[in-house]
């Protein structure tokens, strides 16, 4: 029996809740439980009851069994059997078993957001349990409670039951249902409104309070997200960690004419970066992972904010081989963290430059460094490559012509780019439309360069149906660039003249749209 039938059978959800949920899965990936979960239709006691009778095995379960189950080799995984109510074994290479009497669905979402890992529930009987701290040695593990419980911190002061923490808690879960990459909370003549930016495109507001709440709603979101409330008329920065949700939030604040505005970038803990799973072109995909094979060069990435820069970055040096190499980065802000990389993070004291200086005496294969900011940065950049190191970096740019532009007013030596300079690229995101309900395009609807190339694969924008947001599952990235080749050939003319991208990034759009995945009448916004 599948869990969905189970919790069907128990009276706890209907059948045309299940596939409502099943359809949600289809995008989301997580299990059907928690699809439930972010759909309203369970809560999270009833889903908790739920699995206790659905994964109970006593008394098939035996102390041997369990004494026999390999421990995991993450030291961080560790830190949750301190808490003395279930301990961690692995089923398989991909997958964990949190093993005690009481695990709930909040301890599998946090050991799977530090472990990225699967983890499913074994439920045992307090009798057994009482003999298994001993038997599997748990006593023996280093790691402390005080580290349990800085890790459990945000998630406690989340689940606090105030009013206006119980807003901030759903606002926060239904941005995350709803795969939102922001909220914002902005303060208003009327009072406070509540939005989310979900694929790209920002909503309508999720929720609308009167102005006699606004200030202490704001005041509550600061200190639920670790601001000053001591402090106000100043910008500020923090992070909040959710392990239960699988989630931080990135958080900025900034005085506006009806007081604070907030914005918080959700990062997902649950994604993985992978070359399998970049999403660009096939062709594209290919050149990439060539260049990174290289022991040498500069590689660079331009855009607008949001366009996924850092995603294909993170997804570069996690496709190398980690334990070969020494991999720094410099960022601002680390947004996600990367097992076996040295990850450093920006701050007053410690700039780009000076800590891409300072990494060079770190004996590095791979640096990745979060933006060339300036001439000093990029210089260093390139004397790096060619001493020896493969640089990877982002730069404020329009197109891959334009980054070439943008090095020389920098003031890199062209020397220097036609011998480093292996990758040029300028990269935006699309809206992928929803399989199940987008339409065939009208030939009208194609663009005359298209009318003759198979325009029944072309598709539009549908009205939306139970899987999809307004027509849309989420966003690709496409990938205009130029590789080695064009570059040299560009170098042959000094830099001057009309180069020509290997791929454009309309070309990039349209071999999306060949297949169906982006609506071709988007094709005008791209650029």
């Amino acid at each position: 029996m599948k869990f969905g039938e189970y919790l069907v059978d128990r009276g706890d959800v209907k059948p045309t809740d299940v596939e409502r949920a099943l359809l949600v899965q289809r995008y989301t990936r997580e299990p059907i439980g928690r699809a439930l979960e972010s759909l309203g239709v369970i809560d999270l006691s009833k889903l908790d009851e739920a699995l206790k009778g659905f994964f109970r095995k006593d008394p098939e379960t035996s102390l041997d069994q369990i004494r026999a189950m390999k421990v995991s080799d993450n030291a961080t995984t560790s830190a949750f059997g301190s808490s003395r109510r279930f301990i961690i074994r692995e089923l398989d290479s991909e997958t964990l078993v949190a093993i005690g009497n009481e695990v709930s669905d909040a301890d599998l979402r946090q050991i799977e957001a530090v472990t990225s890992r699967k983890c499913l529930p074994l439920y045992v009987s307090p009798e057994l349990w009482s003999f298994i701290p001993d038997a599997t040695e748990l006593r023996d593990q280093k790691t402390t409670d005080i580290q349990l419980r800085a890790m459990q911190g945000d998630d406690e002061s989340l689940s606090r039951n105030g009013a206006y923490t119980a807003l901030y808690r759903d606002a926060i879960r239904a941005a995350h249902a709803q795969k939102a990459s922001d909220i914002h909370v902005k303060p208003t003549v009327d009072g406070v409104e509540i939005s989310f930016r979900v694929h790209g495109t920002m909503s309508e507001p999720w929720k609308i309070l009167p102005s006699e709440h606004r200030q202490s709603f704001l005041n509550e979101v600061k200190r639920l997200t670790n601001l000053s409330i001591a402090i106000s008329g100043k910008a500020q920065d923090s992070r909040v960690s959710y392990p239960s949700l699988n989630l931080d939030l990135r958080v900025n604040l900034i005085p506006s004419l009806y007081g604070e505005k907030v914005v918080m970038r959700l990062l997902d803990l649950s994604r993985s970066f992978s070359m399998e799973k970049l999403q660009i072109d096939q062709r594209a995909k290919d050149d990439f992972s060539s260049v990174l094979r290289l022991k040498n060069g500069v590689v660079l990435i331009s855009g607008p904010t949001g366009s996924g820069k850092t995603t294909t970055l993170y997804t570069a040096v996690s496709s190398l081989d980690r334990r070969k190499l020494n991999i720094l980065t410099v960022e601002d802000p680390i947004e996600y963290t990367i097992p076996g990389i040295t990850q450093i993070g920006i701050n007053r004291k410690l700039s780009f430059a000076s800590a891409l200086r300072a990494i060079l005496r770190q004996d590095p294969d791979v640096i990745l460094v979060g933006e060339v900011r300036d001439e000093e940065t990029a210089d260093l950049c390139f004397k790096a490559a060619s001493t020896g190191h493969l640089v990877l970096s982002t730069v404020h740019a329009n197109g891959s012509v334009e980054v070439v532009q943008r090095l020389l007013g920098l003031g890199v030596e062209k020397y220097l780019l036609t011998s480093c300079l292996r990758f040029s690229a300028a990269q935006r995101i699309v809206r992928q439309l929803c399989p199940g309900c987008s339409i065939e395009a009208p030939l009208e609807k194609i663009p005359k360069r298209e009318s003759d190339v198979q325009h029944g694969t072309f598709r539009i924008v549908g009205s939306g149906c139970q899987g999809c947001r307004e027509g849309y599952i989420g966003l690709l990235p496409i990938l205009e660039y130029m590789g080695t080749s064009e570059i040299q050939d560009y170098a042959a003319n000094g830099f001057s003249g009309v180069a020509s991208p290997k791929v454009s990034l309309k070309e990039a759009f349209y071999a999306f749209a060949r297949r169906g995945l982006v609506d071709v009448t988007e094709v005008h916004e791209i650029g």
